[in-house]
């Protein structure tokens, strides 16, 4: 990506979880957080799928809270 007389190179990490029927809507969200920050400790620019090997390499996430 140019802009004026620089150059801007973009990346994403991208963390993803299989889901069947009986899983539900969080524990997929949790999943695919964990792999997506998996994906970002690896050296970022990388995709990951939730293995549940993740389970065991949780590492926290910070959320900002409101009060």
């Amino acid at each position: 990506l140019s802009l004026t007389d620089r150059t801007v190179t973009v990346t994403a990490s991208l963390g993803g979880a299989l889901v069947s029927d009986r899983a539900s809507i969080d524990a997929a969200i949790h999943n695919a957080d964990l792999a997506l920050y998996r994906a970002k400790r690896s050296g970022r620019n990388r995709a990951l799928v939730y293995d549940s090997a993740l389970d065991q390499d949780q590492a926290p996430i910070s959320r900002a809270s409101n009060g």
